[in-house]
């Protein structure tokens, strides 16, 4: 094993890895898709080809995470754009271009990773405990 690396992966490790899939195929999203309704209020602040990078900078920290013993950097930084993203949401709902519904999905995407981040990662059983032995 390498020094920071462990063998398997837990189920807080496997949730990031799962959030790392997520920032990828929506930053391919962004990339691949017409802006419209969010994605263009976006599109209008920054460059959509910006936040396509950071979803994906997102997804590779947190993917790099999911295989450390120390992941919660990668529970941080699928919290920041998630919030980031929901704040952008608000904002261009204030402004009349982003529908209410952005601000409640992106701060529950938010919300739920940092409960994630908090839970201890369960004793091995059964299996799982002969396998770690």
């Amino acid at each position: 094993m390498i020094h920071g690396f462990h063998r398997r992966i837990g189920y807080r490790d496997s949730f990031l890895a799962a959030f790392a899939a997520v920032d990828f195929v929506y930053a391919a999203w962004l990339l691949t898709g017409e802006p419209s309704g969010t994605t263009a209020w976006f599109d209008a602040v920054v460059p959509i080809h910006f936040w396509a990078a950071a979803w994906v900078a997102v997804g590779i920290v947190c993917l790099f995470h999911a295989f450390r013993d120390d992941n919660l950097p990668g529970f941080y930084a699928a919290i920041s754009i998630k919030v980031v993203w929901g704040l952008g949401c608000l904002f261009g709902w204030v402004l009349g271009d982003v529908p209410l519904s952005s601000i409640g999905i992106w701060g529950f995407f938010a919300w739920s990773v940092w409960r994630l981040s908090g839970w201890p990662e369960p004793a091995p059983v059964g299996e799982d405990r002969d396998r770690d032995a």
